[in-house]
Parts: structure tokens; sequence; C-alpha cells
């Protein structure tokens, strides 16, 4: 039977496999004899998870400042409409959220398009239709 790991003690460190890792007991999973980090996990603040995401997603610096911008703006905007107290409010603010969330994944997923023009919403170029032409 494998051995729990020890008790840390405030200002010890936890590493597994060279990995600096906040110690919480649902981060370690047994494997067999002994522990490594758990791949997927339940979380208190998924803000932090998508921070690091994007810290380890993202190389380009420039790119990774801008996607930690996005995502910043995505929680403040999903906070503010989770306790807003007009209800008609809240389907705007969670819009913005969402929008600038998903912003942050373009980045994380390679898509540059995002940090070149900064610009208000999405765009994108209309196809006219046959019937539209005279």
């Amino acid at each position: 039977m494998a051995r729990a790991p020890a008790t840390l003690r405030q200002n010890d460190h936890l590493l597994i496999q060279r990995e600096l890792v906040q110690y919480g007991r649902n981060i370690i999973l047994e494997t067999g004899g002994s522990y490594a980090l758990q791949r997927r996990f339940f979380v208190n603040d998924p803000w932090e998870l998508i921070a690091e995401a994007i810290a380890r997603g993202v190389s380009n610096k420039k790119h990774r400042d801008l996607a930690q911008s996005f995502r910043r703006q995505a929680e403040d905007y999903f906070n503010v409409a989770a306790t807003a107290r007009e209800l008609a409010t809240q389907p705007v603010l969670f819009y913005y959220a969402f929008l600038n969330l998903s912003k942050a994944f373009g980045l994380v997923k390679g898509n540059t398009k995002f940090a070149s023009r900064i610009m208000h919403g999405l765009t994108c170029t209309a196809k006219r239709s046959a019937a539209h032409h005279s």
C-alpha cells in the first residue's frame, strides 16, 4: 500500500516531477506505489486555471500578455454579471465576458489575428448573395 504524502508545513514547497505546485489533496493522483499530478481536477477558482493555461500555452510575451488581459477582462465582466442587481444587464455582461475569453482562447490556440488589431467585438466580411446582383 502506498504511503500518503507527508504533511506540508506553511512555506514548504511541493515538487512533483520538477514541477512546483500549490499543495492540495485534489491535485495528487495515486499511481501504483507513487504519486503524480492529477491532470483533471476540480478547482474553486477556474480563472486561475485559465491564467495558468495561458502562461503555459502562449510563448510570445506580447501575445501572452494580451491573452492575460483578455482573461482578466473576461473574469471581471463575468463576476459583475453574476452579481448584477439588474437582470436585464446580465446578458450583455456575460456576452463581453465570453467574447474576451474567446479572444484569449484564440491566442492560446495560435490565432494571432486577435493580437494584430484591437477592436470592439468581432468582424467578418459578408458574402453577397446572387439575389443582390443586378
